[in-house]
């Protein structure tokens, strides 16, 4: 088996990808490297729903304070939600949140918002969502410090994004350039459905962060800090084992 290239976010001091085996084996020296947890924060907090509000204590009225927290809980970088922002807002948010956390940052923007996002931060290597439509065109900014990065997004129990990962990373390992790209899993449609409460929902997000985990995902996006936590924690077990 060969080994995959990674991607080095942030400021320099994350990397996700450089698989050299099937997730968590220990097989021909390969790095036992739990995948990356990021939180979601919407930048317009409008758009942030009552049941996904009461899990941030307040602090989801204001997007800084939000991702503040998402830090403090643990998580290792932010996806930031800009759709139907304006460029210029889009670009702001996700500055001030990049000075605010030193985190990795990964924005899920308009097309028409992404130069002026990769323009605002230029210190730290980010993930932009929503480069165009084609599956795996998504790509880091800036493109020669990062590179391609596939996008699956997930909705548990469905097999179909979890199978199109061990796929994915079945053919990478085998020599297929193409395939050889890190996956970002985003666990957050689970929410979609009808929950009571967010802890069921944090609950099968966790539920869909694992199974993500296990298929080969480098970068998990959820919404709950449950989720997030969970994702942490156990990744990092299966990494010692």
């Amino acid at each position: 088996m060969t080994e995959l290239p990674e991607v080095i976010l942030g400021r320099g001091d994350y990397a996700a990808g450089g698989a050299r085996s099937q997730p968590f084996l220990d097989l021909d020296g390969a790095r036992r490297r739990r995948p990356l947890v990021f939180g979601e924060v919407m930048g317009d907090p409008s758009q942030c729903d009552p049941l996904t509000a009461q899990m941030f204590s307040g602090r989801a009225s204001d997007p800084c304070e939000w991702a503040v927290m998402w830090k403090e809980v643990g998580a290792d970088g932010v996806c930031v939600r800009t759709r139907g922002m304006s460029p210029e807002d889009s670009a702001d948010v996700v500055r001030r949140i990049s000075d605010r956390t030193r985190l990795p940052v990964a924005v899920d923007c308009d097309a028409d918002s992404l130069d002026a996002v990769a323009s605002a931060v230029t210190d730290s290597v980010m993930i932009l969502l929503g480069a165009d439509s084609a599956p795996g065109s998504h790509v880091c900014a800036p493109e020669t410090a990062g590179g391609r990065m596939a996008l699956v997004r997930g909705r548990f129990p469905d097999p179909e994004p979890y199978a199109s990962m061990r796929g994915m990373r079945s053919r990478g390992l085998e020599g297929d350039g193409s395939s050889s790209m890190p996956i970002v899993f985003d666990a957050t449609p689970v929410w979609e459905d009808a929950f009571a409460d967010a802890r069921a929902a944090s609950m099968v997000e966790a539920e869909s962060a694992l199974a993500a985990m296990l298929s080969g995902a480098d970068v998990i996006i959820v919404r709950g800090p449950g989720a997030a936590d969970m994702a942490r924690v156990y990744g990092e077990e299966l990494a010692d084992l």
